[in-house]
């Protein structure tokens, strides 16, 4: 009997032994893993790396770098962003009729066109002429709905 729980023991002492060289070999592994949001920022990184010209030196010095633990601030800053594209997106309409009507009367279209789309980039040429004829439209049915004053003498 002595000899089977001395074999008990040798055993249970070579799993404790190969339990601890697992736990030292898990460490290890995770102190070498990179989390999500490091490897983003090093994309980011690289990405920015990149977009620097090679032959500027004293560009790259300007260049703040990237802030390492600023995830929340991202986060709120991209809420942000995504909130006043979308009440942009939902005034869009009204905001190139009034980019529209601040042009002077005698504006050709073409000029409101090259203005409107070309330069500035507000809408397409379809959507701008869509939005032209609904002016246009929209400023027959007011003549028309306007009774006309005649002076009988």
């Amino acid at each position: 009997m002595i000899k089977s729980f001395e074999e008990r023991d040798k055993f249970l002492e070579q799993i404790k032994e190969h339990t601890s060289n697992n736990y030292h070999e898990i460490n290890s592994l995770k102190n070498q893993v990179v989390s999500k949001d490091e490897i983003k920022m090093m994309i980011e990184n690289a990405v920015l790396k990149s977009q620097i010209p090679n032959n500027s030196q004293s560009h790259s010095q300007n260049i703040p770098p990237i802030p390492t633990k600023s995830y929340e601030n991202k986060e709120i800053g991209e809420r942000i962003e995504a909130r006043l594209i979308n009440r942009v997106r939902r005034n869009k309409k009204n905001i190139v009729m009034n980019e529209i009507n601040k042009l002077p009367q005698n504006t050709p279209v073409i000029e409101m066109y090259e203005i409107i789309v070309l330069e500035k980039g507000l809408c397409s040429r379809a959507t701008f002429y869509r939005y032209m004829k609904e002016m246009d439209t929209l400023t027959t049915s007011q003549s028309q709905s306007q009774p006309e004053i005649t002076t009988e003498q």
